[in-house]
C-alpha cells in the first residue's frame, strides 16, 4: 500500500516492476480524485436590531458540492445538523434577547468543510407604560396622574378618557405627570406607548374621583322673648360627616361636626341677631354656603306694683299694676290690672305683651301690721309702805311700738310696764294706748282698786341661845308680824322656809341666824340672832370609888342628841377593858371579866356621829385614881 497526498487529481501507473531479479510487465492505472475542500460562511442578511418577538434572518453560503450539511449555535443552543442544497442557505430567528450566531460545522456531498462568520441580533425588550394614581378632587379642581415607562427614552404614548384619545405626546419624562380638570369621575389609561425602539404595551387605570360641591344653607327666621330659645336649620348636600362654622355677627362658632344632612342649631340670643354661615366642608370638599337667620329679641315687659304696700289689721289697700299688657295674673290668682290685698305675703304681678312676651314685676311684701291687743295687770292690792304700783304690760304688740299711760290722777308714763306711787287709795281708771311703729294704734282703760297693806316686822326666840355640839338641836320660834312666808337662813348653809324650824348644828362656833319675812304685798323684813354651840368635853380623870363623886368615866351631864356613839378603853398593853354603845351607860373602872382596873393611865377611843351624819372622833387618856 502507498500512501498519497495529491493536492490535486492525480492517476498513479507501475512503470517499473521486478521480482526475483527478472523484470515484469506492470499493468493498470490508479486515478487519484482530489474534491476541494468545502466552506460555509455565516452572514447577518436581516435586520440587526429587533425588537422582542420580531423575526430577522441570517445566510449560509457554501463553497463544495451540494448537498450540504450543517449546525449552527446561538451560544447557547447547537441546533442541526440539516442537510440543503440551497446556496446560500436563509435561516430565520426570533430571539428574545440579543444572540450572536454562529455555524458549528458543516461538509458538501465530497467533504468535510470550513466555516466562518458570526451573526449578532441585538433583541431590545419590549417597552410598557404603566398609569399610576387614583386621586379623589373636588369639582374644579386639578389633579394629575403618573405614567411610568420601561425602555429607552424618549417614549412616544397617547392616552384616553374613555371618550378622546389625546395624543401621541413625545417625553424623555419618567414618570410622565399629566395634569387633568375632569367634571366627572373619569378612568385614565395609556392607548398607545413606544420607547426609542419598539412598541410597547400599556397597563394600568388611573380612576380620579370628582366630587361634587357641597352646599349648606341656613335658615330660621324667627322672633323670640328675651331668654327663649329657637333653632335654626341648616341644610347640606354632599357626603357626610359635614364640618360647619357659622357666625352671628359678633362671634364665629365651630367647626362643628355632623352626619345628618338636615341639622337642627338651639340658639339664645340677648339680642337680636342674624346668623349666617361661614364656612363648610362635607367629607371631600369644602362648600358653597347660602342663606341666613333673622332672629328678632324682643324685650321683657318689667311691670311694676303701685299702691300702699303697709297697712293695719282690718285695712285693705288697692295695688295697681303697670298699664297697657294685654293679659295680668297676680301671685294671688286675680287676673285684673289691680286687686284689692288685705292678706300679709310676697306679692308678684306677671304680664304678657303683644308680643307674647312674659314678664313678671318686682315682688312687692305687703306687710298687714298688727294692730296691738292690750291687756295689762297691777299689783294695786298688794302694795309696801311706799303705795308704788307695779304695772304689767301683757299686750301683744310688735317691737318698736310706743306706750301712752293715764294712771287716772293727771299722771302718766312712757314706759312698757311702768311703776307708778298713789298717794291716796281709791279706784284709778288707768288707761293703755299702744301705737306701732306703723302707726297702727289701740286703746284700752280698766279701773284699779289701790289698797295699802301693813308691812311685815321680823322677829324670833331660838330655844336655847346656847347648846352642845352633841346636843345642838335648837327650837326656831317664829315672832314676826304681818308675815305671810319666811325664810331662814342658819349661816352654815342650810335654809327652811317654815314657820318654826328646828335645827342641828353639825360644828361648833356662833351662828348669826337670820329670818326673812314678806307680807302680802311682798314687802321684806329681816332679823338676826347669835346662836352659840359649845365643845364637847372630856375629863382626863375620875375615881371610881362609889363616894358618888366623879365614879365613872364619862358623864357628859347632859342628854347627847346624836345618830350614834360608841366608846373603847385599853390599857397601857392595848388591851381592851371597856366598849359600849349608850351614851347613858358608863365605865365605871372595871374590866370586862368584872374585876378592878388597876390605877392608872387608860387609853380612849370615842366616835360620835351627829343626827347630820358628821363624825367626830375623840382619841386620848384618861387617868384611874382609886
Amino acid at each position: 500500500n502507498i500512501n498519497v497526498s495529491p493536492v490535486n487529481n492525480t492517476s498513479y501507473v507501475v512503470t517499473v516492476l521486478t521480482g526475483s531479479g527478472c523484470p515484469g510487465t506492470p499493468s493498470g492505472v490508479a486515478d487519484i480524485i482530489v474534491n476541494p475542500i468545502p466552506d460555509a460562511v455565516l452572514a447577518l442578511s436581516g435586520n440587526g436590531t429587533i425588537c422582542n418577538g420580531e423575526t430577522s434572518e441570517f445566510t449560509i453560503s457554501f463553497n463544495g458540492v451540494a448537498p450540504y450539511s450543517y449546525s449552527y449555535s446561538n451560544g447557547t443552543t447547537t441546533f442541526g445538523p440539516f442537510t440543503t442544497s440551497n446556496n446560500p442557505e436563509i435561516i430565520s430567528v426570533n430571539p428574545t434577547a440579543t444572540t450572536t450566531y454562529s455555524i458549528v460545522n458543516m461538509a458538501d456531498q465530497k467533504c468535510n468543510g470550513t466555516t466562518a462568520g458570526t451573526a449578532q441580533v441585538v433583541v431590545n425588550q419590549l417597552p410598557q407604560a404603566t398609569v399610576s394614581g387614583s386621586p379623589n378632587i373636588c369639582l374644579g379642581s386639578s389633579t394629575s396622574f403618573n405614567i411610568g415607562f420601561t425602555g429607552t427614552a424618549p417614549y412616544t404614548y397617547s392616552y384616553s378618557n374613555g371618550t378622546t384619545n389625546f395624543g401621541p405626546f413625545t417625553t424623555s419624562n419618567n414618570p410622565e405627570i399629566i395634569s387633568v380638570t375632569p367634571a366627572l369621575s373619569t378612568s385614565y389609561n395609556v392607548v398607545t406607548m413606544s420607547d426609542a425602539n419598539c412598541v410597547g404595551s400599556a397597563s394600568g387605570v388611573s380612576n380620579v374621583t370628582v366630587n361634587q360641591i357641597p352646599t349648606a344653607v341656613i335658615s330660621g327666621d324667627a322672633a323670640i322673648c328675651f331668654g327663649q330659645s329657637t333653632n335654626l336649620s341648616v341644610n347640606f348636600t354632599g357626603v357626610a360627616p359635614f364640618s360647619f362654622t357659622y357666625s352671628n355677627g359678633n362671634n364665629t362658632f365651630g367647626p362643628f361636626n355632623s352626619n345628618n344632612s338636615n341639622l337642627t342649631i338651639p340658639v339664645s340670643p340677648g339680642v337680636s341677631l342674624d346668623y349666617s354661615l361661614v364656612a363648610i366642608n362635607d367629607a371631600n370638599c369644602p362648600g358653597t354656603i347660602s342663606g341666613d337667620a333673622n332672629i328678632v329679641v324682643n324685650p321683657l315687659p318689667q311691670p311694676v306694683i303701685t299702691g300702699d304696700f303697709e297697712i293695719c289689721d282690718g285695712e285693705s289697700s288697692t295695688l295697681n299694676a303697670s298699664p297697657g299688657y294685654t293679659s295680668y295674673t297676680w301671685s294671688t290668682g286675680t287676673t285684673n290690672p289691680s286687686f284689692v290685698a288685705s292678706q300679709p305675703g310676697i306679692i308678684t304681678v306677671a304680664v304678657i305683651d303683644i308680643n307674647g312676651c312674659t314678664g313678671t314685676s318686682p315682688a312687692i311684701n305687703f306687710i298687714v301690721n298688727q294692730t296691738p291687743v292690750i291687756s295689762f295687770t297691777n299689783d294695786t292690792s298688794l302694795t309696801c309702805a311706799i303705795p308704788e304700783i307695779n304695772f304689767t304690760n301683757n299686750s301683744s304688740y310688735p317691737v318698736g311700738s310706743e306706750f301712752n299711760w293715764d294712771f287716772g290722777d293727771n299722771s302718766s308714763s312712757n314706759l312698757s310696764n311702768p311703776s307708778h306711787v298713789f298717794n291716796t287709795p281709791g279706784n284709778y281708771p288707768i288707761t293703755l294706748t299702744i301705737v306701732t311703729q306703723a302707726g297702727c294704734t289701740s286703746t284700752i282703760t280698766q279701773p284699779v282698786d289701790i289698797t295699802f297693806f301693813p308691812l311685815p316686822e321680823a322677829k324670833f326666840e331660838p330655844s336655847p341661845y346656847v347648846t352642845n355640839v352633841f346636843n345642838a338641836k335648837i327650837a326656831f320660834i317664829d315672832q314676826s308680824q304681818n308675815a305671810v312666808t319666811w325664810l331662814w337662813d342658819f349661816a352654815d348653809g342650810a335654809k327652811s322656809a317654815d314657820q318654826n324650824p328646828s335645827h342641828y348644828f353639825e360644828e361648833i362656833g356662833q351662828y348669826n341666824v337670820k329670818l326673812y319675812v314678806t307680807n302680802i304685798a311682798g314687802c321684806l323684813d329681816e332679823y338676826v340672832q347669835e346662836i352659840v354651840v359649845n365643845p364637847f368635853y372630856i375629863p382626863n380623870a375620875f375615881t371610881p370609888n362609889a363616894d358618888g363623886i366623879n365614879d365613872y368615866f364619862f358623864d357628859a351631864g347632859y342628854v347627847l342628841d346624836v345618830q350614834s356613839y360608841k366608846m373603847a378603853i385599853f390599857n397601857r398593853w392595848g388591851q381592851q377593858v371597856y366598849s359600849g354603845d349608850d351614851y347613858n351607860k358608863f365605865w365605871n373602872g372595871f374590866d370586862k371579866d368584872g374585876k378592878k382596873a388597876a390605877e392608872g393611865v387608860y387609853v380612849y377611843s370615842i366616835e360620835v356621829i351627829t343626827k347630820g351624819g358628821k363624825k367626830h372622833q375623840f382619841n386620848g387618856t384618861v387617868s384611874l385614881i382609886r
